[in-house]
């Protein structure tokens, strides 16, 4: 699952999140804006310890899972996979490819989640460099 391109994009996401938890973890204040309302202003802190545990299960968790159901999908029995006109895409002669093409959309998937958090960690270290943490909105 993993010596394929879609496989070895998921491993190398896993580098840029390590390393932004990491990076975060000497950036962050110990008492840390966590969560930010509809205006963008700081509504919810907590430790820097406790933030970087959380966004780093995360990012193990949504990985996990979405490889997970990649690996897991192939040894269920097809009355419990729901995808449309299985009896073409589980015929004999595509299944193999079939469940290669899912894995593989799942492992993109959980790539792009990993930059979508490190990106969403990246703003979060932002916020809470400025006196009274808040997003700064986006401009066009």
């Amino acid at each position: 699952m993993f010596g394929r391109p879609a496989g070895l994009v998921f491993l190398l996401s896993l580098v840029p999140a390590a390393m932004a938890l990491n990076q975060a973890g000497g950036e962050l204040p110990e008492r840390v804006a966590s969560h930010f309302g509809i205006t963008g202003a700081a509504d919810g802190w907590s430790s820097r310890s406790s933030f970087l545990t959380v966004v780093g299960a995360v990012i193990a968790g949504t990985s996990l899972l979405l490889a997970g159901i990649g690996w897991l999908l192939p040894r269920l029995p097809f009355s419990l996979v729901s995808i449309p006109h299985p009896d073409y895409w589980l015929a004999p002669e595509r299944r193999a490819g079939s469940w290669l093409l899912i894995q593989d959309f799942l492992l993109v998937v959980a790539a792009a989640t990993n930059l979508f958090f490190v990106l969403l960690l990246r703003e979060t270290v932002i916020a809470n460099r400025l006196p009274q943490p808040h997003l700064v909105p986006v401009s066009g």
